[in-house]
Formats: structure tokens, sequence, C-alpha cells
């Protein structure tokens, strides 16, 4: 459980927190985003950490949110949705990852073409094609993984 909390408090509240208190300035930009940095494992839960895909899955669902309550305003919402990216987290993980400068640079990129929702490496864009054909084959994927 008390991992569960951290999870929360890190991956869904302190975005939430930190929006909230900044929202004000960003209504009086013309040009504001907000991006929140997800998860592929928050689109699909990712058996062998419970608690963080969890905890992206609430970023995921208040990133839309906040998309729905923001339509129509000068901000943009912006969800990053990456795989293994090459963190501490991953430390020892056996399989390849993106660096986070690449992820960086692909949600930049993305965003300049008006993209909102980012898959930013191969391994997010592949198992997002696969979530988008059949939800139940990402989940026997992601458990296949382990």
């Amino acid at each position: 459980m008390e991992t569960a909390w951290r999870e929360m408090e890190t991956n869904f509240f302190g975005p939430m927190r930190l929006t909230l208190a900044l929202l004000p300035l960003l209504r009086q930009s013309k040009q504001a985003a907000i991006f929140n940095v997800s998860s592929i494992a928050g689109i699909s839960h990712f058996p062998s950490v419970a608690p963080y895909s969890i905890s992206k899955a609430a970023l995921h669902s208040y990133t839309q949110g906040l998309r729905a309550e923001l339509a129509g305003s000068d901000i943009q919402v912006v969800g990053v949705y990456p795989g293994p990216v090459d963190t501490r987290m991953t430390a020892g993980w056996e399989t390849a990852k993106a660096s986070p400068a690449q992820i960086a640079a692909n949600t930049l990129e993305a965003f300049s073409k008006g993209e909102t929702y980012v898959l930013p490496d191969d391994f997010s864009a592949q198992m997002y094609t696969l979530f988008r054909q059949d939800p139940h084959e990402l989940e026997k994927a992601f458990a296949r993984m382990l």
C-alpha cells in the first residue's frame, strides 16, 4: 500500500496540484500548454509495476478530462505515453529503452505538428497499435513480458 500511495502522489496528485496551481497563469497566455507524462503502462496495465500502471492510468484519465475542460481555451493539453525509458526505474530491465532526450525531442516534434496524444518511441507506438486492434491482446503481450 505504501508503494501505491507514493506512486499516486508522484504520478497523479503531483501533476494535478501543479496544473491547478499554474492554471490561472496559463489562462493568461495565448500559447500555453500542459504536458502530462503518463506511460503506455497507463493505457494497459503492466503487471510487474502495478502501482505505477495504476497511477499513470489515473494521470491519463485526468489528462483526457483536462483536455475536455480546456477545449476552446488557448491551453493545449498533451498526453505523453512513452514505453521503457532509460532511467533508474528501468535499470536492470533487459529490454530496449528510449533515452530521455529521445522522448523529449519526439514529444516536442509531435507537439509542433499539433498532436496532443504522443507516443514518443517505437515501443509505445507498437503497443498502442496493438491496443487499438484488441485491448486484450496488449494485456496478454504485457503479461508475456514478465
